[in-house]
């Protein structure tokens, strides 16, 4: 279910059908590249490297979606509606810390790939 709020356009909830599809879609993408990353660096192809973009853009959709989930406080067992209020409890769990560090581009850290083949 979409939420209309007065100070956001659209949120979701968290167990919105929609919002299920998407955690499996990412699930399947991350299914996806432990097969795709181990034989990339075993094989030295290069065929995957749209594959590595599409996970990429992904990864940075499912960063900034999380924004607009709307997340249920375990203490009074309302939800946090406003939009700074979702942001806040998501900046506070680790999920954003591992979301963030998925999202940044791996040219900020490295230049060259980090396994080649000698």
């Amino acid at each position: 279910m979409v939420v209309k709020s007065k100070s956001s356009l659209l949120l979701l909830r968290q167990n919105n059908l929609l919002n299920q599809i998407w955690d499996c879609t990412i699930a399947l993408v991350v299914f996806a590249d432990g097969f795709f990353i181990p034989y990339n660096i075993a094989f030295d192809d290069c065929s995957f490297t749209y594959w590595q973009l599409e996970t990429k853009i992904i990864f940075t959709l499912d960063f900034l979606l999380q924004f607009r989930v709307v997340r249920l406080d375990t203490e009074t067992g309302e939800d946090f509606l406003p939009p700074k209020e979702i942001a806040k409890k998501y900046i506070k769990t680790y999920n954003f810390f591992i979301d963030l560090i998925v999202a940044l581009p791996t040219s900020l850290f490295w230049k060259q790939p980090i396994f080649q083949v000698l």
